[in-house]
């Protein structure tokens, strides 16, 4: 494996409602690297968002809204 040098690194990330897009696809990414990741969004009550941030926590760690 590859080490990118991401862990325990802070990453803020845009974009990531949509569970398909660019800014998801990335934050899982980086988690799974070991990164601590910032997810920037409008609306946590998007339920796509709360997917997303509800998986991250699940799997990655500690996470606050």
């Amino acid at each position: 494996m590859v080490d990118y040098g991401l862990k325990d690194r802070v990453a803020l990330i845009t974009g990531a409602n949509n569970p398909q897009g660019i800014g998801a696809t990335t934050a899982f990414a980086f988690a799974r690297e070991g990164a601590k990741v910032v997810l920037v969004y409008k609306r946590i009550q998007d339920p796509l968002t709360r997917r997303i941030f509800s998986y991250l926590r699940s799997r990655y760690g500690i996470a606050r809204e």
